[in-house]
């Protein structure tokens, strides 16, 4: 049965503190910046999800390639091999009324994706199976959809260790996918449609 990555408790305040530190407010001005509205950017969120999957396998070897360039590293990189597993069900990160005990939404607008991806991670020689579980925040403004942000969790098919803490990683390579799909995406730009070795996938449990 493949994992299930759902956050507890903790994970849930970490959401609340980062929203109101200052990551929320910037998101939502991107919306007074209006674009001609394309086919891509006004997709509903299963829509977007369904496509920005399928291509977030090339985005995100891009992106991992770049960085690896910049930062001078050859011994350490992923190679992305599948996106897919979406979920919608949404965490409750709702908060109660002093007054009324009624339970009130902390950030409408906000929309919550669960997906996984299917990675081969080469450290040096060794080659290591990973499956990596993203929870990932998206807004939409008049300018078409945006990342507010995102967290993820690895687990290793390879051993039995339990999965690696929880993360913000809207700066990592999958992040930045996200990040570079979206652009694309509100640009109108046409998407190339990832191809993916079968005989790798079957390697996985996924």
């Amino acid at each position: 049965m493949p994992l299930t990555f759902r956050p507890n408790c903790f994970h849930i305040c970490l959401i609340v503190i980062g929203f109101c530190i200052s990551t929320f407010s910037p998101v939502l001005s991107l919306s007074t910046n209006i674009i001609e509205p394309n086919q891509c950017s006004q997709q509903p969120l299963e829509s977007l999800t369904t496509n920005l999957l399928r291509d977030l396998s090339n985005y995100a070897n891009r992106a991992s390639q770049r960085s690896r360039r910049s930062a001078r590293r050859k011994d350490v990189f992923s190679y992305v091999l599948l996106a897919g597993k979406p979920e919608f069900r949404p965490l409750p990160l709702q908060r109660r009324s002093s007054t009324n005990r009624s339970e009130q939404k902390i950030f409408p607008g906000v929309e919550q994706v669960f997906f996984t991806t299917l990675e081969r991670q080469y450290i040096g020689s060794k080659a290591v199976k990973l499956q990596e579980f993203h929870w990932l925040f998206l807004t939409k403004a008049d300018s078409g959809w945006h990342r507010v942000m995102m967290f993820s969790q690895i687990s290793s098919s390879q051993t039995k260790k339990q999965s690696t803490p929880l993360r913000e990683s809207s700066g990592g390579h999958i992040g930045q996918a996200v990040d570079n799909w979206l652009r694309d995406c509100r640009a109108g730009k046409s998407l190339s449609i990832s191809s993916v070795n079968n005989s790798q996938v079957r390697e996985f449990i996924f």
